[in-house]
């Protein structure tokens, strides 16, 4: 049995929705290529995402993308172009994946086409096309354990459902208020278990700005080194986002962070945290 969890434009940030899953711990998320992955695991996320997640839209397109094995000591390494799985290290420290408003629509279409791993001919010219005329699309991550044995007994994921003040800014245009925006973690996810949560969402109506990091003070007793797989959808709908709600419009706040700049500051936050670690567990020897 698997979980569902996902931000609504309700005041209730999260529900959750179950299935009998086929996809089993049998699937290995952490061999160096990702083509079972594309053959069984992302066939079932196709089919629950639209029949799920967004039970009220009309989908056009699902590309998923940007799949990464994620681990305590590992490095940034693999690219999908070498037919490798790509890994990063846990993020200690909260951030939020907003850097998709730094790019224009041609960097944005570059950046998925480079990554995504759909099974067949993927044409980036009609998606393009579907984002010029200002269709509504959003990021969804989806996220899972990826220790075939254990729950995750150490660094949990944990993410920020952030609220504002005025439903028609975001980040970064105005900061998330503190005592609406509310702090969830998720310990002990199973492997047959899938959490998923929205990075982005064109409209700025729908809540989609979750911080996140892994909680890397927890640590239960026997736990084994924390071990994950997510890897993103790109979601285009069949509705265009009125002027005043666009936060993918011409007239946009960048951030002030790249795409490649963030990722970088993600892993290099990753590193001193790690070294932190070392420094306490050496102390603690002497």
């Amino acid at each position: 049995m698997a979980t569902f969890l996902i931000p609504l434009k309700a005041k209730n940030p999260f529900i959750t929705r179950a299935w009998d899953s086929g996809m089993t711990k049998k699937i290995d998320l952490f061999q160096p290529n990702y083509l079972p992955i594309q053959s069984r695991y992302i066939p079932e996320l196709r089919e629950h995402i639209l029949s799920l997640a967004f039970p009220n839209d009309t989908i056009e397109d699902v590309i998923f993308w940007h799949p990464m094995y994620r681990g305590e000591g590992e490095d940034m390494n693999g690219n999908i172009q070498d037919g490798r799985l790509p890994t990063a290290r846990i993020a200690p420290l909260a951030h939020v994946d907003t850097d998709v408003g730094a790019l224009s629509t041609e960097e944005l279409v570059n950046m998925i086409t480079k990554n995504q791993i759909q099974a067949g001919e993927f044409l980036p010219g009609p998606l393009k096309a579907k984002i010029k005329e200002g269709k509504r699309f959003a990021i969804l991550n989806l996220w899972r354990n990826a220790n075939t044995d254990q729950p995750v007994l150490r660094a949990p994921l944990s993410v920020l459902s952030t609220r504002y003040n005025t439903p028609e800014k975001a980040f970064p245009d105005v900061r998330p208020d503190g005592p609406t925006s509310r702090w969830y973690c998720f310990p002990r996810m199973t492997p047959e278990e899938c959490f998923l949560f929205l990075q982005y969402d064109r409209d700025v109506f729908q809540p989609s700005d979750l911080w996140h990091c892994a909680l890397a003070s927890i640590k239960e007793e026997g736990a084994k080194i924390r071990k994950s797989f997510d890897i993103r959808a790109f979601i285009v709908f069949d509705e265009v986002v009125p002027p005043e709600r666009d936060r993918f419009s011409n007239n946009r706040t960048r951030p002030s962070l790249t795409k490649e700049e963030s990722g970088c500051f993600c892993d290099e936050q990753a590193v001193v945290e790690d070294q932190k670690v070392k420094a306490i567990i050496q102390s603690l020897s002497e």
